[in-house]
């Protein structure tokens, strides 16, 4: 995706839709069981849309990649957070954390992230949405200004410090 957005003119990569990653993760004290990561599986295929794409990123972690369209990030990310814990046996061992955020980032600066970073990102909301019980989901929309520093933002890792940098929506439980 990097590298076709570097040979397309400003103009065409305005009429590319942007890509959304919403990631799920169950962390658990102990050990996630394989009925958790199943029901998991099952609800994130049932809930997604049509066009989206569920990969599993690590042992605790999913991802849902789709294509930006109106606000469905946001729908999606909305659904799920109603219906996971009914799904999903969670107890007080057990927690769900979600977070989004769109490739290319910026949409006025498209190369300035790359898909690495923006997964970093995502994965420090999850982190986010971990310490704020009261959060159920994250979404990093894009960067307030032209002057968007990752390093910094990396540095300071507050949540406070990306809500100053990020435009946020979220969602509480």
């Amino acid at each position: 995706m990097n590298q076709m957005h570097q040979n397309l003119l400003p103009v065409q990569r305005e009429m590319l839709p942007r890509l959304y990653i919403l990631m799920v993760r169950l962390k658990s004290k102990e050990a996630v069981s394989n009925s958790q990561l199943i029901n998991l599986t099952d609800l994130l295929h049932y809930s997604r849309n049509n066009d989206d794409l569920v990969i599993r990123w690590s042992n605790d972690t999913f991802a849902v990649i789709g294509y930006e369209k109106g606000n469905n990030a946001n729908e999606l990310a909305a659904r799920l957070s109603g219906r996971l814990k009914s799904v999903v046996d969670v107890d007080d061992a057990t927690a769900i954390n979600m977070a989004y955020s769109f490739f290319p980032f910026s949409r006025e600066n498209p190369l300035d992230l790359s898909w690495d970073q923006i997964s970093v990102m995502i994965e420090q909301a999850l982190n986010y949405t971990d310490e704020n019980k009261q959060l159920s989901w994250l979404g990093l929309c894009g960067p307030k200004s032209n002057v968007f520093d990752y390093l910094q933002l990396m540095k300071k890792s507050s949540l406070t410090n990306l809500k100053e940098q990020i435009i946020i929506k979220s969602g509480l439980v």
